[in-house]
């Protein structure tokens, strides 16, 4: 689907995700907004308490009405405490349905990824930053706000004078706030792009100690950290300057307009035209009115960081399509099927090979051969359904892959990639691929992939935990357990890349017998590999060149024979 439908569909989707986010949040901002009510309203008791104490209090000099006064006050701040608290805890509850929601959004979006980058920690960061706007209260004065032009009325009802102090104070704290905004927001995002820079390079050299140790290159790369680092370092703290010399020029303005409301009050006082009690209570008003303003520059930093990681996941989240549920499709009949199929890396211009078409039947061992930068790796992931094709479709089972949600199709396919990968937790979770699975399968799937005695052999055997970089396992250990985990739901289609990579000669040489052995089981098995021995063992060989890709016996192609064969052609199948 492509132009103005496909254009319209996303904003449909952006404004669906939207509508239910809105619909979850609105009794929350309801019951904040509720609560703000009240607790605005109740700013009035201290301004009406002091004009009750100089106005009637200090006239008459009533014992009596002064604890009436008092008490009735304490029990009205009592209130605002609980409406205070109310606010704080519906806003508290906001940022956690928010969490929830977005955070499926984020892991539905990421499932959908055809772009093969990470998506799933920055956008995580990103909602926390969002949520931050909620935890440390920092849109607690944007609902005070709203408010505030009924003190400024309030302070026109006492005197238009006063009115117009604090029209013109709240008018000027405004447009310095404005000012902050514009001369500070460049400078935020140079410190982000910097900050984002030094953290990327921190990553890579946790991630490949090994080779940084074996080149000696961390001191280069501790210096190119350094640099990044020193560079947000110092954008931040002239920012930070500057903020603090917009914070502190609204600090001395409402400081300023205190002593300009109170002496504007005395004077009107002396003439008669307001009491004593008006004074004070002007003041507290005029306060009142500035307040949430004051906090809001406060907050600038969280409230400017909270907004642009609001916009990005609206932008990154929001627009993408919606995880819809399908009921899983039964297991596909054992056949691959590639029509007019090309394959490239995503956002890509062009294929990496002119559109071609095969037809592969169960019980095929196939290798997959080719020069330094042919597409081996591509053409695998893309297989696989861990890449879209860059044209033309593939069919497993006569069902199109690429319209087959994710986690169903995942449990009729099995992959090794070249870099192995297993994550943070146990041997037996990372063989269950992290499902609910009992022991008995856990130990087919490892007999399978002839990994049970290095399982066993481990410290704590199927318990065994794994960190991020995949240790304690050896690099030939990690392949054999990936290896496992990919035949541990008896996939239809497997695919390898270099699985003999990491093995000495005997494990490999079991590697390539258990192949075998998947295959006559009816598995479709592609294996990128130099391994003269798995070619030798194939039913045939698939060699990816330059804008082509050709089929042919191992015997032809380790012969020689095959040097220049007939390209497979867009227009022409080829079975097993």
């Amino acid at each position: 689907m492509t132009g103005p439908f496909k254009e319209r569909s996303l904003a449909d989707n952006e404004r669906s995700a939207l509508r239910r986010l809105k619909r979850a949040l609105t009794p929350y901002w309801r019951g904040a907004l509720g609560f703000s009510v009240v607790t605005n309203a109740l700013m009035l008791v201290t301004p009406i308490y002091m004009l009750q104490i100089y106005d009637r209090v200090m006239v008459s000099g009533s014992i009596d009405t002064l604890i009436w006064i008092s008490l009735i006050a304490i029990f009205l701040m009592v209130i605002y405490a609980a409406a205070e608290s109310g606010r704080r805890r519906a806003l508290a509850a906001a940022a956690d349905k928010l969490e929830t929601l977005v955070r499926a959004e984020i892991f539905a979006g990421a499932e959908q990824n055809s772009e093969n980058r990470s998506t799933i920690a920055p956008e995580l960061s990103k909602l926390s930053q969002v949520q931050q706007l909620f935890t440390t209260q920092a849109l607690t004065p944007l609902f005070d706000l709203p408010f505030a032009p009924l003190f400024i009325v309030l302070l026109f009802i006492i005197h238009p004078v006063l009115g117009v102090i604090g029209l013109c104070g709240a008018a000027l704290v405004v447009a310095l706030t404005v000012l902050a905004e514009f001369v500070t927001r460049s400078r935020s995002e140079t410190v982000t792009e910097h900050r984002s820079a030094a953290s990327a390079i921190a990553v890579a050299m946790d991630r490949h100690k090994d080779a940084i140790a074996a080149m000696g290159m961390s001191p280069a790369l501790r210096a190119r950290h350094d640099l990044e680092a020193e560079r947000a370092a110092n954008v931040n703290l002239s920012t930070s300057g500057v903020e603090g010399d917009f914070s502190s020029a609204v600090k001395s303005a409402r400081q300023a307009l205190q002593v300009l409301i109170l002496g504007v009050g005395a004077a009107l006082a002396l003439s008669q035209q307001i009491s004593i009690g008006t004074i004070v209570a002007g003041s507290i008003v005029l306060a009142r009115a500035l307040g949430p303003i004051d906090q809001i520059v406060g907050s600038w930093r969280t409230l400017t960081r909270g907004r642009a990681a609001w916009r990005a996941l609206k932008s990154d989240v929001l627009q993408r399509s919606q995880t819809t549920t399908q009921t899983p499709l039964p297991r596909p009949a054992i056949s691959l099927q590639l029509d007019r199929m090309a394959f490239a890396p995503p956002g890509s211009p062009r294929g990496l090979v002119e559109p071609f078409n095969l037809t592969v039947k169960g019980g095929a061992l196939i290798s997959v051969v080719g020069g330094v930068g042919a597409g081996k790796s591509t053409f695998l992931r893309t297989l696989a359904g861990a890449w879209p094709s860059h044209e033309g479709g593939i069919r497993l089972g006569g069902v199109d892959m690429a319209n087959w949600p994710q986690a169903d199709r995942g449990r009729h396919v099995g992959y090794v990639p070249q870099s192995v990968q297993l994550f943070p937790g146990s041997i037996k979770e990372n063989v269950a691929r992290f499902g609910v699975a009992n022991d008995q399968d856990i130990y087919k799937a490892l007999e399978a992939a002839g990994a049970v005695e290095t399982a066993i052999s481990l410290p704590n055997g199927l318990d065994t935990q794994i960190d991020a970089l995949g240790h304690p396992l050896s690099g030939g250990q990690a392949q054999l357990i990936a290896l496992a985990r990919a035949l541990f739901t008896k996939p239809v289609l497997l695919a390898l890349d270099e699985p003999s990579a990491n093995l000495d000669p005997n494990a490999a040489g079991r590697l390539i017998e258990t192949l075998q052995t998947v295959a006559r089981s009816g598995t479709i098995v592609f294996a990128a590999t130099h391994d003269i021995r798995l070619l030798r063992a194939s039913n045939s060989v698939l060699v990816i060149g330059k804008q082509s890709v050709t089929r042919m016996s191992p015997s032809e192609f380790l012969s020689g024979a095959g040097q220049a064969p007939v390209r497979i052609a867009a227009s022409k199948g080829e079975s097993r």
